[in-house]
């Protein structure tokens, strides 16, 4: 896979983030795929064959310059971190409530919200960030969707694991860009 490098957007600041280009085929998938979500670009688990995982990687990407310190985090396009939307069927309103059903009809005083509409089993989405002196990297870290981490690389790369509960249901990850601080 050919390494991208590191597009500078703030010299003052020390801020460069890497756009990996899900819609034009940058990067690594293994039963993913790239979507069109409200005019936005996502990636989504493809269920080839009934598979409910899938796993995207990033191309490597180079900061041009040797090993360096930075404050890396993944953001979305429009959003400090970014979305995860789950779309598919399941429970709705309707279903659960059918007119003309009152909440006492429901047994409301012995059935709880949670009981009504919660999913059996959602979707999980990890993010893993791959860091090293040398391409490709082999020092990761986890838990990208929700935090932030300081390392010293030259070469980074991002893994996105998908993991649907059913057929019906998809886990959308908006596209990401990996912003760097120094």
């Amino acid at each position: 896979m050919a390494e991208q490098t590191l597009t500078v957007i703030d010299t003052n600041h020390g801020h460069a983030v890497f756009y990996p280009e899900l819609s034009t085929g940058g990067g690594l998938h293994y039963n993913t795929e790239h979507v069109i979500y409200n005019a936005q670009n996502y990636l989504r688990c493809r269920h080839l064959h009934g598979e409910l995982s899938g796993v995207y990687k990033s191309p490597i990407f180079d900061t041009g310059v040797g090993a360096d310190r930075y404050l890396v985090y993944i953001v979305g396009q429009d959003t400090a971190e970014p979305d995860i939307v789950v779309v598919g069927t399941g429970t709705t309103w309707d279903s659960q409530v059918p007119v003309p059903a009152t909440w006492e009809s429901m047994g409301v005083s012995t059935n709880t919200w949670t009981n009504i509409f919660e999913l059996d089993q959602g979707p999980s989405v990890t993010m893993r960030l791959y860091y090293g002196a040398t391409s490709p990297p082999t020092n990761y870290v986890d838990k990208m969707e929700i935090l932030s981490t300081i390392v010293t690389a030259r070469y980074f790369q991002v893994q996105i694991t998908i993991n649907d509960p059913v057929g019906e249901v998809y886990a959308y990850v908006e596209e990401f860009y990996l912003r760097f601080c120094q």
